[in-house]
């Protein structure tokens, strides 16, 4: 082999490798977003129940749920469980369908070891369920979060041992948001209420994990 062809083969070479190793760090790249990453919880600082800063000042929201907001029932309660369940460490965030919303805030599933914080939350009834349609996409998990409201619900814990609102005579239901409505909603103004599901009591579209529309508060 001459010089040349020699320098031509280890140029070839040199290239597949650089190639192949940023071929791997993609791929190590996507399956770390697929599985989660892996944090400690050293300087988190609680925004409220259902958000947190993590010790790099990445906001944090947990996926799936709601949790009362500051001057509503149960911030307060939602926020000390939320704080004493992530003082452990170390915590897995799981990303959904969406790694981050339009704040800039990394949406996670929160492990601590096989204990899923988000789950904990509603098991205790300090956040309701809060989904967006591209999160139904994991069926098993959607229903493990529902069955935890549903227990929360019988057991009239946390939110729900306060009185409902004044029911409405019927409540039309979004099934591309999963949000219900009163038939008075600003939301519904534009809305064509013939494509929504109608049900009679808010109970039904909470047992089917619909969430309450935050203007008119059904």
């Amino acid at each position: 082999m001459n010089p040349a062809t020699r320098a031509s083969t280890y140029r070839l070479i040199l290239f597949l490798v650089i190639l192949a190793v940023l071929l791997l760090s993609i791929i190590i790249s996507l399956y770390l977003h697929q599985i989660g990453e892996e944090r400690t919880c050293s300087g988190v600082v609680i925004i409220d129940g259902d958000t947190f800063r993590d010790q790099e000042g990445n906001r944090v929201r947990l996926l799936g749920i709601d949790a009362p907001e500051k001057g509503e029932p149960f911030y307060r309660q939602a926020s000390e469980k939320l704080t004493s369940l992530i003082t452990k460490e170390p915590l897995l965030l799981k990303s959904g369908s969406r790694a981050y919303d339009r704040y800039g805030r990394i949406l996670a599933f929160v492990y601590i070891e096989t204990l899923l914080v988000n789950a904990s939350l509603l098991e205790e009834g300090l956040a309701r369920t809060y989904f967006f349609p591209e999160e139904f996409e994991d069926q098993e998990l959607v229903e493990y979060l529902c069955a935890a409201q549903r227990r929360a619900r019988a057991a009239s814990r946390g939110i729900w041992s306060l009185p409902p609102p004044p029911a409405a005579d019927r409540y039309f239901g979004n099934e591309s948001s999963y949000r219900f409505h009163r038939p008075d909603c600003p939301s519904l103004k534009n809305a064509d209420t013939l494509e929504f599901l109608r049900l009679l009591t808010r109970d039904e579209f909470l047992d089917r994990c619909f969430s309450p529309c935050r203007n008119c508060k059904p």
